[in-house]
This record gives structure tokens, C-alpha cells and sequence, in this order.
């Protein structure tokens, strides 16, 4: 029996405690900011985590606009308990009755509370012509609160949509990061949110940031509202001028208050408060992208952020052919995806191949930031000690708005071991290769063959033709390679058809794990996106879909095929930006809808 005693007095001794003197919280509310001219709005000062003890003087405010209906207030008292933790929240409200119509003001509330003062906000009010305002109200003291203006719509002031930047001026692709948050007063209930339209940011690289930030309170004009982070993303320009993001809209459904506390007044099949569907967009974003300041080294490929480098080497001693690989990473905070390879030479006895790129980003946070990994193979073809000039990279800082560059200097290569017959087995001072040198030739008797003679043979003759054709498919292969290398156009045409069936089966193995359906349809927009821009050779990162209709359409692309493109990209952002994830038959349908336009793509890429 002690131990329930025990908890018994704990619990009473805990509720009984009397909180610290200093307030945590004091704020000023109103049950409306619309009022009708014969109506009353009830003033409250909230205060949190203070004893009516500690209270040494609370006066109402002074109004302008307003009439005070009574002096001495009516108080309410709520203790919350959360753990160990005690929370007392006090209220002291009155009435005012407005004496003209138009915009009225109640004043700032000062109270001495502990020892220290505390100061209100002052609550803006608008009344309006009593067929406007709220009804069965009237200048009843003991009437229940109105919560609304008396209509079943919902005002733009009970539920909108911010959209805050972090800034408004920026160099061209430094990051900008935009949250869109949701308001919405405490006695309404938005649920079943989703997007009302497609998001675009035309002139941007946008990133997609984690969005798990808990819903928040916040008092703004008298009005205590519910905050919910909708979406948050980082934009990067890239181009010059004033850029404008879209506003985001969407489309909700709100719970509405019931507008009476009587339950005997609602119908008996509906106690549940009615539903309302309501569309919010917020305001379009304005960012001013200005260049870079002069002066960039001779490193600098368009980074913007702040990075770092390292540079390692698979191995320090190889044999002449092996090959080693040289790994240059940048880690750091920017556009990683759009980070150009660092610069730099290697000795002429070192074959070069293009890198391997491995890229991490991690959208946890305002920014976004990961690592870029560039893995290069090299292969000696001589022996010796060699020297890997320094990798730079350089980037500007936007914090700093400077230039910064990075260097590092791998290690030295050290390659033994002879090279094949023919090849360069050593090295001058000066770093060019020496041939062996070949041994004289012994005396030896000639021996006359007893083979028949060569022209009497066919055997000859093909011997004859043969450097002949090995010449031509050489000659063939170095033109093709050459035009690959020299002619951009040719080569992404080459490789359109290999990159889209790669995004593909990317999607396809995305369908079939059951992954992320964001990625999913990630994958099928970089397919169609890429074939395009791979067949016309042009840069597609950044564009909106009108800017593709309309390069298709000057391509001679039909309009059937145009529509069908556009509204994959419909289909391609829906999925990645709903809330609610697509099902698996409606990936099906968008996978099937991929393979069908790039098919029709580029049947109409050979007509045109």
C-alpha cells in the first residue's frame, strides 16, 4: 500500500507546486477580426506559466474605434501537465463594442507580472454593416463566442498560404531556399491537402529539401493560428534578371466549427461539423539574380557555395599497363549537380579516361549538401617516377562574395616493370620516353624455302588486300571516333537511344522494389527529357515545358506527339510532388506512356 500512497502524494504535490513567477508567454486574442456593427468581440489576455499571485496589475487596453463593455474581466484557469512539467495558463477577457464601421484598434495591454513587464501587440479590426458580420450575436455577454463571420465559407484570413524566401537578391546559382507554409486558425481542421495545380520555376535548378518540420503556433493580429510547412524547396537561378517562382496552390478540405455549442440544435445524423472544400495559392516569389563579381581564376567552372577537396590514389607503385585510379572528391554546400570536373593535367605517358561521377546530396535541413566523387583511370604505358600536377577547383563563396581555390597534389606514381615490344620502356630528364635498343644480327646461312612460289598461291593475294582492308576499317573507326570527339550534335544523337533505354530500366527496377515513387518518376522525366535534348542538341536542364513544346514545334515535331510529351511531364511532377504516392498501375500506365512517346519521338525526329 506505500507505493500507490507514494505516487498519490507525488501527484498532489505536483499539481499543488506553484510554477516560477517569470511568464513564458503573454498574448492578446480575439475571437474574430470581422465584426458586424451590433456585435461584440471578445478581447483575451493569455497568460502562460504565471500565478494569479504573481499578477500585480492588468488594466485593459485603450481602443480607438471601440467601446469597452465592461470593466472587470472574466478570468479562466488551465494547468497542462507534460512529464514532470507543470504549465499554468491564465485569461483575463472583455468585451468591446464597436462604434463605427471601418477599420478599428485595440491597444497595446501592459502588465507588471513578477517584477518584470510585459507588453502586448496591438489587434487590428475591421466592422462591417450588420448583413455582413455575424449574427445571434449580438452585444450578449453570456453568448457563445462566434468563430466565423456566419457563413459556411472559409475567409482568406482563416487558411492561406505563405511563401517565405530566404532572400530576394542572389548570385546567379547560389541556393535560395523557399518554404510554403500553411495558416489556419485553431478551430478549423484542413485535411486531405494536396496539390491544385503544377509547380514550376522557370529560370531556376530546384532541389526538393526533407519536409518534416511539426506543426507550430503563432498569434497574428489577435488570431492564434496552426502552422504546417507545406513544402520546401531550394531554387538555384540560372540566368540573369528578375525571376519569379510560381505560386503554389492547392486544394484542401476544411472542417468547419460548428456554430452553436447546443447539441440538441444539429441534425441528429450529422454531429460531425460540415466539410468545405476550399483552393489556396500562395504568392509568387520575386528573386533578382545578379552576376558574379569580376575576377574569377582561372579554375573557376560556375560553382557557387562553400566546398572542399580531396584528392586519393588507389595505389603508389604499379607495373607499366596496370592501371590506377586517382579519386577527386568535393564535398560542400551548393548545386552539386550541376559541379563541373576539376581541371588538370597528367604526364603524356599516362593514358586518361573520363571519370566515373558518384554524387550523394543530402536534403536533410535549409540547404542542400553532399559530396560529387570523380573517378579517374589512368594507365602508364612507360616506366619511371611521376610527379600528378596539383587538382584545382575553385568556387565563390556568397557569404564571403569572394573566390576561393582549392588545391591538392596527389601523390607521385611510382611504375616498374619493362612496357611491351615496341613501346617506350624508359624515360629522358625530361620526362620522354627511350626505345630499348635492338641487339645486331648474327651471320646466318639463307635457307631457300621449299614452299611453292607466292604469286602462284591466293593466299598471296589476300595477304596483299588484307593491310588494305585493315587500313580502311581503321581510316573508318578514327573518322567515327574523331567526329564523335569534335561533333557534339553526332555524338548525343548516338547516344540517345542507349541513355533512354538506361532510364528506363532504372524505372522499371524502381517499379518493381517498390521504392520511392518520387524517383520513379524522376527517372521517367530525365528519359524523355534526355532523348530530347541528346536528339537536338540542346541543353534541357532548366526548361519548362512550354519552352520544349514550343522547341519541339519548331522542330517539325506534330502536334500528337508534342501533347503526348507534355502531358507525361504533367503525369512526371504530379507523382513526384503529390502527397499521396500513385499506385502501382498508374506507374505501369506511365511507364507504358514513356516507351510510347519516346517511340513516337523518334519516328518523328527521322521524318522531320
Amino acid at each position: 500500500m506505500r507505493a500507490p500512497l507514494y505516487v498519490a502524494w507525488s501527484l498532489a504535490a505536483l499539481v499543488l507546486a506553484k510554477p516560477p513567477a517569470s511568464a513564458q508567454q503573454v498574448s492578446a486574442l480575439v475571437n474574430q477580426s470581422t465584426i458586424g456593427i451590433n456585435d461584440a468581440v471578445r478581447y483575451t489576455i493569455e497568460i502562460e506559466g504565471a500565478d494569479n499571485a504573481d499578477l500585480e496589475s492588468l488594466n485593459p487596453p485603450e481602443a480607438d474605434g471601440l467601446e469597452l463593455l465592461q470593466r472587470r474581466p472574466s478570468t479562466q484557469s488551465s494547468i497542462s501537465i507534460v512529464g514532470t512539467s507543470m504549465t499554468r495558463t491564465l485569461g483575463f477577457t472583455w468585451l468591446y463594442r464597436p462604434l463605427r464601421e471601418g477599420d478599428v484598434r485595440i491597444g497595446a495591454a501592459t502588465m507588471n507580472i513578477g517584477g518584470e513587464m510585459y507588453t502586448t501587440q496591438p489587434v487590428q479590426l475591421l466592422v462591417v454593416p450588420q448583413v455582413q458580420g455575424s449574427t445571434g450575436g449580438g452585444l450578449n455577454p453570456y453568448a457563445a463566442p462566434q468563430t466565423s463571420t456566419g457563413s459556411t465559407d472559409v475567409s482568406e484570413a482563416g487558411i492561406y498560404i505563405r511563401a517565405k524566401a530566404s532572400t530576394s537578391r542572389a548570385f546567379q546559382n547560389e541556393q535560395v531556399t523557399i518554404d510554403y507554409e500553411l495558416y489556419y486558425r485553431r478551430d478549423l481542421q484542413p485535411r486531405n491537402s494536396r496539390l491544385a495545380d503544377s509547380w514550376d520555376a522557370e529560370g531556376f535548378w530546384r532541389e526538393e529539401l526533407d519536409n518534416d518540420s511539426p506543426t507550430r503556433t503563432e498569434v497574428i493580429n489577435g488570431i492564434r493560428y496552426n502552422i504546417v510547412r507545406l513544402k520546401r524547396v531550394a531554387v538555384f537561378p540560372t540566368r540573369l534578371g528578375s525571376l519569379t517562382v510560381d505560386p503554389l496552390r492547392i486544394s484542401t478540405e476544411v472542417l468547419l466549427p460548428r456554430q452553436g455549442r447546443d447539441p440538441f440544435s444539429v441534425p441528429f445524423f450529422r454531429l460531425q461539423s460540415p466539410l468545405t472544400s476550399v483552393e489556396r495559392s500562395s504568392s509568387g516569389v520575386s528573386i533578382e539574380s545578379v552576376p558574379l563579381p569580376a575576377g574569377a581564376p582561372a579554375a573557376f567552372s560556375g560553382a557557387v557555395g562553400t566546398f572542399s577537396m580531396q584528392t586519393t590514389m588507389s595505389r603508389e607503385e604499379v607495373d607499366v599497363g596496370e592501371p590506377v585510379q586517382l579519386d577527386v572528391s568535393i564535398m560542400g554546400t551548393g548545386n552539386l549537380a550541376m559541379l563541373e570536373e576539376p581541371r588538370f593535367m597528367v604526364p603524356h605517358v599516362f593514358e586518361r579516361y573520363d571519370p566515373e561521377i558518384h554524387m550523394s546530396i543530402n536534403r536533410d535541413g535549409n540547404l542542400v549538401k553532399g559530396y560529387k566523387r570523380f573517378v579517374y583511370l589512368l594507365v602508364p604505358r612507360s616506366n619511371g617516377r611521376f610527379t600528378i600536377p596539383s587538382v584545382e577547383f575553385a568556387f565563390f563563396d556568397p557569404t564571403t562574395e569572394e573566390y576561393t581555390t582549392l588545391s591538392s597534389t596527389p601523390p607521385d606514381i611510382m611504375v616498374s616493370g619493362r612496357a611491351a615490344s615496341g613501346t617506350a620502356s624508359g624515360t629522358t630528364n625530361a620526362g620522354f620516353p627511350v626505345d630499348d635498343i635492338t641487339p645486331p644480327i648474327s651471320d646466318s646461312p639463307w635457307v631457300r624455302p621449299a614452299a611453292p612460289s607466292l604469286h602462284t598461291s591466293p593466299w598471296g593475294y589476300a595477304a596483299l588486300a588484307m593491310p588494305l582492308l585493315l587500313y580502311g576499317l581503321l581510316f573508318a573507326l578514327r573518322r567515327r571516333t574523331t567526329r564523335l570527339a569534335m561533333d557534339t550534335a553526332y555524338a548525343r544523337q548516338q547516344r540517345a537511344h542507349p541513355l533512354a533505354r538506361k532510364h528506363l530500366k532504372r524505372a522499371r527496377l524502381q517499379l518493381r522494389g517498390d521504392g520511392d515513387p518520387g524517383k520513379f518518376f524522376e527517372e521517367l522525366e530525365r528519359t524523355v527529357l534526355g532523348f530530347i535534348g541528346n536528339r537536338l542538341n540542346i541543353r534541357e536542364l532548366g526548361m519548362t515545358r512550354s519552352q520544349i513544346e514550343e522547341t519541339l514545334g519548331e522542330s517539325g515535331i506534330p502536334e500528337e506527339a508534342r501533347q503526348m510529351v507534355n502531358q507525361l511531364l504533367i503525369a512526371c511532377e504530379t507523382g513526384r510532388f503529390a502527397p499521396v504516392a500513385p499506385d502501382n498501375e498508374a506507374k505501369e500506365q506511365s511507364l507504358d506512356e514513356a516507351s510510347r512517346v519516346i517511340v513516337l519521338l523518334d519516328a518523328a525526329f527521322r521524318d522531320a
